[in-house]
Parts: structure tokens; sequence; C-alpha cells
């Protein structure tokens, strides 16, 4: 949520000025007949219409705006005591307008001379000046004192500004309950800061009991009135769903009012809902487009973003030049986010030269700054000791930091090395709780190996339901371990009952994407399900998917090709391409087949016997393998 501007001695707080009288409402030849009439009265020293001839130049209605005109009739109307004259003769003085040198003793003079007359827009005026000291010693009892005589008289600006005096403590005690009372005031009559104000107090539940949907209630009514911060606030309202539902719809609709007023937050976040595609069509070319306005006002999180589109390509043609010229816009302020990301092109090589020592500096300043990535990337660095000295106590010290942070990579690497052991303690239970977080995130993998650490009870209670839930979350994703897996699972019947069609299902999915590995084991599954007198015939798909394998070279495979051709399983008997088959395996080093050459040989069977060539195959295969 975005920060009320605690200071309220600042020039942004609300100047009221009066309308000009009715002429302003009269089309464009009505305003020069009026203006004659006007001008002769204001000659002959009425003082009204020397006001309202002053409005006319200041403004340009009816006429070339001209503020030397209007500070001659302002002057003359004022010298007659005319307290609407001697305020916006003030306020030229004040904000000096162009051909009028700013002079804050006039302007002190002048609303002095108003106030006096009860002017509550000049008494507003003077408390404001006495607030900054413009003109006059910084004085907050006097700004206080101002400001409480215009309050009074219902001057909804300086009921505000009371407001923020009781809040702050200026000229006064601290007094909350004060501020409320003078900001409810305010905002009754539709001053937008102060409606702005009572939103985030009844955010913050300041002086007040925290109240979401009365914050909401004043978000709306100053949105309403195209204040951009109550805009932009009500945005975060609903995007966060605070006092009211999350709709990024909405959230998108009134970041949009902010950021077309120019509020550099809310042109970010209107960027970020068009990458992501958060309550508007996920479009990278306007993500680029609001960031890019952002950006340009010095929006850090903005430069980061832009840069790292910019690297990757997303919405604009990649561009390392611009990746890193916004990138180091955003480092030069210190962004965690942006330090990873340089450190990162720094480390590949990407627009610049590459440079280890560069992206462990970068990477560091990011990581000290709690960004969990580049936690991630330094621990990444000490592990592999990449341009320092590898040291996987280091290693370990970030990946713990950036996996506390719901890092998803870093909580899996945690896991890894836990499991595995290498150059840090094994432990089985620590490997299974960062398995499990990231699994919960998630991460296909961690859910592999979750699955496999409660099927075989390895720091946890063994688990068959746990193991299959994991299992299968990341068998569906894909991977192609937790597949085999399963796969495994269902043809031993280890854990549930013993399921061919499953287990065919699962080896199916990894065989056809080309494992030959898992093509072989495909095709014993299928041929032990025939086997197995469950009605299956499935010895033609086993065939199918050992010649898949085989012609990857599977030396299993094509000695079961062999065995396939030579006892007619799945195909025609064929004694030339069991003969083929066999040998091909056997040239590959299989023993079976090298032993099922000799028994060819020895009984003669598609070959003409010969002991010889039986005794060679038997030798070559140590006799140690039977028949398969």
């Amino acid at each position: 949520m975005k920060k009320i501007r605690l200071i309220v001695l600042i020039s942004s707080l609300f100047l009221s000025s009066e309308r000009v009288w009715a002429i302003f409402d009269k089309d464009q030849s009505g305003y020069i007949s009026e203006i004659k009439e006007f001008n002769s009265l204001a000659e002959h020293g009425d003082a009204k219409a020397q006001v309202i001839l002053g409005k006319v130049y200041l403004t340009g209605h009816g006429v070339t705006q001209d503020y030397t005109q209007a500070l001659n009739w302002f002057k003359k109307a004022a010298k007659q005591g005319s307290a609407d004259a001697q305020y916006h003769l003030g306020e030229m003085y004040r904000l000096g307008d162009p051909g009028v040198p700013q002079d804050y003793s006039q302007a002190i003079y002048w609303h002095h001379k108003a106030a006096k007359e009860s002017s509550s827009d000049s008494q507003n005026i003077l408390g404001f000046m006495y607030g900054l000291g413009q003109g006059v010693s910084q004085n907050y009892s006097e700004a206080l004192n101002w400001f409480n005589k215009a309050a009074e008289q219902g001057n909804s600006t300086a009921q505000y500004n009371l407001g923020q005096m009781y809040r702050l403590g200026y000229g006064v005690t601290k007094d909350i309950s004060q501020a409320i009372h003078w900001y409810h005031k305010a905002a009754e009559k539709g001053e937008s800061k102060a409606q702005v104000t009572l939103g985030l107090l009844y955010f913050s539940g300041q002086g007040v009991t925290q109240d979401y949907i009365q914050a909401l209630n004043w978000f709306h009514k100053a949105a309403e009135l195209d204040n951009v911060d109550a805009q932009y606030n009500l945005g975060e309202m609903y995007r966060l769903g605070k006092g009211t539902h999350q709709d990024n719809i909405q959230a998108a609709s009134w970041f949009r009012k902010a950021a077309e007023q120019g509020e550099k937050t809310a042109q970010y976040n209107l960027g970020q809902m068009y990458r992501l595609g958060h309550g508007v069509t996920q479009d990278n070319s306007l993500a680029i487009y609001w960031y890019q306005k952002a950006a340009e006002q010095g929006n850090a999180n903005a430069q980061n973003n832009l840069g790292l589109m910019y690297r990757l390509g997303q919405g604009v043609s990649q561009d390392y030049s611009q990746a890193l010229s916004w990138l180091k816009k955003a480092v030069e302020q210190n962004n965690a986010g942006a330090q990873n990301n340089l450190g990162f092109m720094y480390q590949k090589g990407y627009g610049v030269k590459q440079n280890d020592a560069q992206a462990l500096k970068l990477f560091r300043k990011s990581a000290e700054q709690g960004n969990a990535e580049a936690q991630k990337n330094l621990g990444l660095i000490y592990a592999r000791g990449q341009g320092v000295s590898q040291n996987y106590t280091q290693a370990l010290h970030w990946f713990r930091k950036a996996a506390e942070q719901n890092d998803i990579d870093a909580q899996y690497i945690l896991g890894a090395m836990y499991f595995n052991g290498k150059d840090i303690t094994q432990n089985y239970p620590e490997a299974q709780k960062w398995f499990i977080k990231a699994a919960e995130q998630g991460h296909v993998e961690a859910q592999y190996f979750s699955g496999v650490m409660y099927f075989k009870g390895a720091g946890i209670t063994q688990d068959y339901i746990q193991a299959l839930r994991w299992l299968n979350k990341a068998a569906i994703q894909n991977n192609i371990d937790a597949q085999y897996f399963l796969g495994a699972i269902y043809l031993n019947g280890e854990g549930v009952a013993q399921n061919y069609s499953e287990a065919i299902k699962w080896f199916r999915k990894v065989a056809e994407l080309g494992n030959a590995d898992m093509q072989f084991q495909l095709g014993m599954v299928y041929h032990q399900s025939n086997n197995s007198k469950k009605n299956y015939n499935n010895d033609v798909e086993a065939v199918k998917w050992w010649l898949a394998a085989a012609q990857q070279n599977h030396s299993l495979a094509q000695n079961n090709l062999g065995m396939a051709y030579l006892e007619g399983i799945g195909v025609e008997k064929n004694c030339e391409l069991a003969l083929g088959w066999f040998n091909k395996s056997a040239d590959l080093g299989e023993r079976r087949a090298m032993y099922n050459l000799g028994d060819l040989y020895a009984k003669g069977i598609c070959v003409p016997q010969n002991k010889i060539q039986a005794e060679q195959w038997y030798k070559k295969s140590t006799g140690e393998l039977v028949k398969k």
C-alpha cells in the first residue's frame, strides 16, 4: 500500500480558488458583450467589476490571457478593500505568475488583508506560508492559528491541513482524535486529500479501529474525484482483496486511471498485470509500454523489469545493450532484483565481457538485501566453485536462506544435497523436509523424490499412499523417472495390487519418447502380461517395442528379438532373423545372446550342428548365464 505523504507543509497541498461569476457559463460572444459592460463599470471604480476583469484576464476567458492586466485590476479592487481581489493578488505574488515576479512579502501582505476580512482561502494560505516559512519566519503556532480560523469557517482545505497539524504534532501536541475530527469534516465536504488520509488511517488502524471496508469506502470517494493516490490505493485494495473480494479486473482499472495521471508506481503495477495477464489480456508489448513510462520516472522496479524483458526479448526485440542500460539504472538505486539480473548478465557474458568477479559482487549485494534468487545464485557459485574456491558450507548457507524464503529451486537443491550426501553429511529427514516443501510448490523433480522417499521409507515413515500421490503428481507432468517408477510399482505389485494395464500405461509414456531402456521394459511387460494368463495377448506389442529398442542398439532387446523369431513369439518363426538379432546383440557384448548362439550351434537349430562353434560361444558367454 502506498504511504501517505506525511509532510503537511508542501506545495502539493490543495489550494482553492473561486470561480469567476456567471460570465464563465456563457459562450464566447456572451463573454465579449459582458466584458465590455464590466470594463466600463471597472473604469468607473466598481470594485466588483474590477475583480471580475482580473479573473477574466487571469484565466483568458473571452480575452487574451494577460497576467499584467489581471494584476492591475486586482490591485485596483484590492485597494478598495475587496477581500476577493486581495486573495487573488496575494496568490499572483506567491506563485509568481508570468509577468509577475514572485514576492512572498507582497503575498503575505495581501493575504493578511484578505484574512482580516475573513477570507478563509487567504487564512488557509497564511497558515501554509507560516508553516513553510515563505516570506516570514517559519512558525507552526501561527500556521495552526490561521488554519484554525479558516477551518472554523468551513474551509475544507484548511480542515485537512489542521488535521495534518494535529496528526503530526506541528505547533500543537499530537492528537490523532482531533486530527480525525478535522479529516472527517474536510472529507465530508469532498476534500479528496482528507478522504485518502482517512482511508489510510482506517487501513492501518491508526487512531481508529482497523476497518478495510471503511478504507475502501474513503478511497472510492477520493478516486471518483480523480485523486491519483486514491486511485492507486484502490487498485491495491482490489488486487489484495482487502475490504472486498479480490478482483484483478477492478485493480487494473484503477491502476490504469492513476497511471494515466502519471503515477509511476501505478504504471509499474499495470505493466506487471499486462506481463502476467492479471485482470487484463496478457500482452508483453503493453507491459513494456507501462514499464517504460514508470522507468523513465525513475521507478527502480520498472527499470529492472524493463531490463529483464529486453534481455529475454519479451515484447521487444532482444537487446542486451538496452537491458544493461536499464538494469544499471536500477542498480544505481540499489534495487536488489536488478543487482541479481545484472549479475546474471556478467556471469553469462550477455552484452558484456564475461566476468565472474563482477557477477559474484552483484549477487552478493542482492543476496544481502534478501533477494532469494540472488541467494540461490550465490549458492550455485559456491557449489560449482565458479570464480571462487568451491565451498559447500557457503553454498548450503545461501541455499538455505533462499529456501527459507520459499525459493522452489533452492528447496529442491537443498533436498538433493542432503539426499546425495556429497560433501555434506547425508541426512534423509532433512532431504525429505525440503523435497516436500518444493513439491508442495509444484517442483516436479521434488515431487518425484518425495514419492521415492515415502515409498522406500527413507528419512520418513514408509507410506505407499503418499508415495503414489507424489509420484502421480510428477508423472502426469511427464517426469519420466516418476513414470518409470510407477510402472515398476504396478508391474511388481509393490505397495499396490499388481496391475499390468497401469504398468503398461506408464511405461508407454516414457517409451513413446524414444527411451530405448523403457521400450525394452515395455516389451517385457507386454510379454509377461501375455504369460500371466490374464487374457492378454500382447506378444505382438512386445515384439514391436523390442524392435524399437533394438534399432537403437539395445543389446537385450536384440537378444529378445532373436528369441521371438526363434520361437515364434508374436511373429512368425524366422531362423535367419533370429540369427541376425542374436549376432547383433552378441557383437555388442551381450552374454545372453552369446549363450543362445552357443545353444543353437550345439543343437543344430537354424544352423548346422557345430560343437566347436558352440563351445566358442559358450566360452564367450563364460558359461555363467542361463538361457533367457
